[in-house]
């Protein structure tokens, strides 16, 4: 079981797991529950993506993080590590999926942050695990982070789900 700081986020966990606390003489004490199997998460061919000139997914460092985060209403950020196979496999998808936002205008803005480059940055946000997805509202966080299908389909689903609520709950303050 492999858990964050505050014990709220399971990754890598197989499936039917029984855990059981255990005191200091190595006894068992208290059973602590089962993890039920986890879906595998969807992946799209990025040996197949397409992709158009230009680079659309753009890329952020310390310098302007916080810039770019005050000057764009709604932010979704991959924070990634160059070395890490799953961020290389993400990078042709997360590049497609910021493509079809610039194509359908889709109000939100799609960047990336090297946490290798700015290790700094990524502490600040407590960034644990690559890649770590992210949407960004001015400027604040919207928790939790994105944890779905790897596929541009799921991505734009996923944003436009999350304006669409927000739209909702703007509407009924009026």
């Amino acid at each position: 079981d492999v858990v964050d700081v505050l014990g709220a986020r399971n990754d890598n966990v197989t499936k039917n797991v029984n855990k059981w606390q255990i005191d200091s003489a190595g006894f068992r004490r208290n059973y602590e529950g089962r993890n039920s199997e986890q879906r595998d998460l969807k992946h799209d061919n990025h040996d197949e993506i397409q992709l158009k000139e230009g680079e659309h997914a753009v890329p952020i460092d310390q310098a302007n993080f916080e810039g770019w985060l005050r000057d764009n209403h709604y932010v979704f950020v991959n924070f990634y590590a160059p070395w890490c196979i799953w961020c290389q496999r993400l990078e042709p998808v997360w590049e497609a999926f910021a493509e079809r936002v610039d194509e359908d205008k889709t109000p939100i803005s799609i960047v990336k942050v090297d946490c290798v480059a700015n290790r700094e940055l990524c502490m600040n946000q407590k960034i644990q695990a690559f890649p770590t997805l992210r949407v960004f509202k001015d400027s604040k966080a919207q928790p939790p982070d994105y944890r779905s299908d790897r596929t541009v389909d799921a991505f734009n689903e996923f944003v436009l789900q999350r304006l669409a609520q927000d739209k909702q709950v703007a509407d009924m303050d009026h």
